[in-house]
C-alpha cells in the first residue's frame, strides 16, 4: 500500500464528477413511511427527484415466506396507503364468485365454497360471511360444525371467542348461530360449558335438508348408558345438548389424562 502523503498531480485530487443516486426516506413519523424520494445529486446540488408516494416497506416479502397465500393475502392492503384496495382486487373477485355458489342446490358445493372463503378471510370479514350464509337454504349439520372449526384459525381482532359470542344468540340467522356455537364444539373448554348450557332450552328450529339432498342430515352421536346413540337434532337446544356439550366434555376428559 502506498503512503497517503505521496505527491499527486492536481488532476488526481479531483473527486468523481458523475451524478449519484441517494434514497431519501421513507421518513417516519413526518411522512408516516408513505413517501420515498430517490434523489440524483451532483455534489451538493439536487438535479432530480423521483417521488414515490404510497411506499411502505416493512420487509413484507420476508414475512410472506413463512405463510401460505391465504394467510398473507387479506393483509396486502396494508402495503399501500394511497390505493390499498388495489392489492385486494384478486381476493375480492374470487370471494364474490364463491359467494354466488352459496345459492347452489347441492349443499356440498356451498360447503366447499364457504370453507374456502373462511380460509381466505380474517375476522373483519366475518359479518359479510354470516350475512351470506344466513340467506342459504337446506344446510346440513356438517356445514356449521365445519365453519365453526375454521373460526379458530381466523386472525383478528375480534378474537374467535368474541365472534362466537357475538353470533350465537337470538337476533342472528339460525345458520350464523349454529356456526358460532360450533366454535365451542371444536375449540370449547370445560370453562365454556356454563355459557353453552344457557342455550339448552332454546327451541329455535334447525334448518331442514332439501328433499332430494344426498347425505344431508341433522344428527349427532352421543354416548348413552348402553353404548352410542344417534340423536335427531331439531332445535338449537338439541344441537347444544347432543353435539356441543358432549364434544366439550370429551375434550375436557382427554386433557385430564
Amino acid at each position: 500500500m502506498e503512503p497517503i502523503d505521496q505527491e499527486l498531480e492536481e488532476g488526481e485530487l479531483e473527486l468523481p464528477s458523475q451524478p449519484m443516486s441517494l434514497n431519501m426516506g421513507p421518513s417516519h413519523p413526518a411522512m408516516h413511511g408513505t413517501v420515498r424520494i430517490v434523489l440524483t445529486v451532483d455534489g451538493e446540488k439536487i438535479v432530480k427527484g423521483d417521488i414515490q408516494p404510497g411506499y411502505l416497506h416493512r420487509c413484507f416479502e420476508k414475512e410472506s415466506e413463512y405463510a401460505t397465500y391465504t394467510q398473507v393475502f387479506p393483509y396486502t392492503d396494508r402495503l399501500n396507503y394511497v390505493s390499498p384496495m388495489i392489492n385486494n382486487v384478486g381476493w375480492a373477485m374470487v370471494v364474490e364468485k364463491l359467494y354466488e355458489l352459496f345459492r347452489n342446490d347441492n349443499w356440498k358445493v356451498r360447503w366447499v365454497a364457504a370453507s374456502l372463503v373462511l380460509k381466505m378471510s380474517d375476522a373483519s370479514q366475518i359479518p359479510e360471511f354470516m350475512s351470506k350464509l344466513g340467506q342459504a337454504d337446506g344446510l346440513a349439520i356438517t356445514e356449521p360444525l365445519s365453519y365453526g372449526g375454521l373460526f379458530s384459525d381466523l386472525k383478528g381482532p375480534p378474537s374467535p371467542a368474541e365472534l362466537a359470542d357475538k353470533y350465537d344468540g337470538p337476533g342472528n340467522s339460525i345458520a350464523a348461530r349454529l356456526t358460532a356455537l360450533s366454535y365451542y364444539y371444536s375449540s370449547g373448554t370445560p370453562a365454556d360449558l356454563a355459557k353453552v348450557a344457557a342455550f339448552e332450552k332454546d327451541g329455535t328450529a334447525t334448518p331442514k335438508c332439501k328433499a332430494d339432498a344426498k347425505e344431508c342430515e341433522w344428527k349427532c352421536t352421543v354416548q348413552g348408558a348402553s353404548g352410542e346413540e344417534t340423536k335427531e337434532i331439531k332445535t338449537v337446544g338439541d344441537f347444544v345438548e347432543f353435539c356441543v356439550k358432549p364434544a366439550i366434555e370429551k375434550r375436557g376428559k382427554g386433557a385430564l389424562k
